[in-house]
């Protein structure tokens, strides 16, 4: 498998990267195409196996194989709140390898070591904007009047 380079060769490229976010309490796993071309079979792994609010997080059908991640988009999930998850004995060092291909079979994978431990001392307040989608997801219904 083939490591991205920024390179002539791979600016028409999938480049995908994993990392946590920590926004108002809470922590959140994002996954985003930094690419400028469709990232086809991407599977993340995580190591240690991760723990979240609801349960088994790593595990999750999403991180087993997603079969399309669309360039400059991002799938952002909670993890948990960051007081709860400092408070047990989840991992605070996480390894997460991202595997992925180009729409032409050409294989590509990351791996990065991400220290959670930075943002055990974050303020609640403290808010590190992430990047959100320009227009606003909604869910459920609204009423008219």
């Amino acid at each position: 498998m083939k490591a991205p380079k920024a390179s002539s060769s791979s600016v028409n490229r999938p480049d995908v990267v994993a990392d946590f976010v920590y926004a108002e309490g809470c922590l959140f796993f994002s996954v985003r195409n930094i690419g400028s071309a469709p990232a086809t079979s991407v599977v993340v792994r995580f190591r240690p196996a991760l723990r979240g609010a609801q349960g088994a997080f790593s595990h999750l059908r999403v991180f087993q194989g997603m079969s399309f991640l669309a360039p400059g988009r991002e799938l952002q999930l909670f993890l948990d709140s960051a007081s709860t998850y400092f408070k047990s004995k989840k991992p605070k060092r996480v390894t997460t390898r991202v595997s992925w291909q180009d729409e032409a079979g050409v294989e590509f994978t990351r791996a990065s070591m991400h220290d959670l431990e930075i943002y055990r001392e974050f303020p609640e307040a403290l808010q590190i904007k992430a990047s959100l989608p320009e227009t606003p997801i909604r869910t459920g219904a609204t009423s008219g009047t």
